[in-house]
């Protein structure tokens, strides 16, 4: 088309020329100038026309949402050519989608209202500004429409217990009520049992047998089964040693050594090799990594294994004197290590800069039994006489209750209880005070505890 022009042009100059009429040269110049912008412009006029218009009649602008709540959604869409597709969703300040695709099914009009209503059900959502998108294509162009909402989070909260329990030939996994006033078999399986582990992104629950038990996974609501690794008799021994979750994956330490870690689907992500002639013996979750308390096969030698991500095969390692109990994340890469050096309990903080344990305090009279944290600066210690507050800011034990042997620590920080066991028997204390606030006794042997949360 503009060629057209420019050759109209040249030819005007030319004739112009020809018969020496500069005036009437220059007149015609500027006439086709107007006349080519104003084609231009007519042309520009008519694409921008053709972009789908777009308007939010509810929710307004801001208004205030609810973890749960339904949102109902009213747009009006106009457009010169067909449209071809109209799809709405949920998405945070980044943009990044928070809900599933809604493909809404049109008549194939070019003026339409849409109504449609979607759930916000991400109990894992933060409280803040999200966006609904709203985008339309129709034959030439796409607009995308963006109205912001806000939506507040729902407050965690302690909905059930997990008891894993012990009989003779059997695990059985019990759902308490958090006032210990009810209680009801959620699964039971024929086997031993050697480690457990709760998901709660995915409700996943697993458990595993050491030398004759499978390896389960469950919907811990649902209680459907998602996956099963049997037990087998043959090399190489799936020895079901310890279990964790690993930023959502489902980590599963075996004899030889071994650390797989599962994604929610049960698919099969990474396979770690660990040190030779040792195998995993407990597995850690600390945030941005984790650590493998790894047990010498044909000798009494522990070690510990610290690796960066579950992505990378990179890791540093390290002998230790005695079993680690627990270790929780620290500052930066540190860790804090709760172990026993023989018959004594140690507190150490892991330097991952220097691969050392710097020992905070060592040695302490009596072994440690479980240890659980109250924040990165306080925590709770258990012994066979004492349950021990440790205050990391003046290096101290102190005793908050006296003569009692208790297992399985675990701190709910949003109400400050202890929940801890000791044989049949749970025990709900208040802290710091250590004031028994609730028990219940089981008819079989508590071999774990696991708090479900509703977040």
């Amino acid at each position: 088309m503009y060629f057209l022009y420019f050759s109209f042009l040249n030819y005007l100059i030319v004739f112009f020329v020809k018969v020496k009429a500069l005036k009437t040269f220059y007149f015609f110049i500027n006439i086709s100038v107007v006349f080519i912008l104003l084609t231009v412009l007519y042309s520009c006029k008519k694409e921008i026309e053709d972009i789908p218009k777009v308007s939010f009649i509810y929710p307004h602008e801001n208004t205030f949402y609810n973890v749960g709540d339904t949102v109902e959604t009213k747009i009006k869409i106009e457009s010169i050519s067909n449209i071809k597709s109209i799809e709405i969703k949920l998405v945070n300040n980044d943009l990044v989608p928070v809900s599933n695709n809604y493909n809404y099914k049109h008549d194939g009009s070019n003026n339409i209202t849409v109504n449609y209503a979607f759930i916000i059900n991400d109990y894992y959502m933060q409280s803040g500004d999200y966006q609904i998108l709203c985008k339309v294509e129709n034959e030439n162009d796409v607009k995308r429409k963006y109205q912001r909402i806000k939506i507040n989070s729902v407050a965690k909260e302690l909905e059930n217990i997990a008891v894993v329990c012990q009989s003779p030939g059997k695990v059985k996994v019990y759902n308490l009520t958090t006032g210990l006033t009810n209680s009801s078999l959620k699964f039971e399986v024929n086997g031993d049992y050697s480690s457990s582990t709760y998901l709660p992104f995915h409700h996943r629950f697993a458990i595993a047998g050491s030398v004759h038990g499978s390896m389960i996974c469950w919907d811990y609501f649902t209680e459907d089964t998602i996956q099963i690794i049997p037990y087998s008799a043959n090399p190489p021994f799936p020895f079901f040693s310890s279990l964790d979750g690993v930023n959502d994956f489902l980590a599963v330490g075996y004899y030889q050594g071994a650390v797989d870690l599962f994604n929610y689907t049960a698919f099969q992500k990474f396979s770690i090799a660990m040190e030779t002639y040792y195998y995993p013996l407990k597995l850690f979750d600390l945030g941005e990594h984790f650590m493998i308390n790894e047990k010498q096969i044909n000798g009494d030698k522990n070690l510990i294994s610290i690796r960066l991500s579950n992505t990378t095969s990179q890791y540093a390692s390290l002998l230790l004197p005695g079993i680690l109990l627990n270790a929780f994340p620290f500052e930066n890469n540190d860790d804090m290590l709760f172990f026993n050096d023989g018959n004594m309990g140690a507190i150490g903080k892991y330097v991952y800069q220097d691969n050392a344990i710097n020992k905070l305090i060592m040695p302490y009279s009596e072994k440690f039994i479980s240890v659980a944290q109250i924040d990165k600066k306080n925590y709770l210690i258990s012994t066979a006489t004492n349950l021990l507050w440790y205050q990391y800011q003046i290096s101290s034990l102190t005793s908050i209750i006296n003569n009692v042997s208790l297992e399985n620590l675990h701190y709910d920080n949003v109400t400050g209880r202890l929940y801890a066991t000791h044989g049949k028997t749970i025990d709900v204390y208040s802290i710091p005070n250590g004031n028994l606030l609730n028990s219940i006794t089981l008819s079989e042997e508590i071999a774990a505890l696991h708090l479900i949360y509703n977040k």
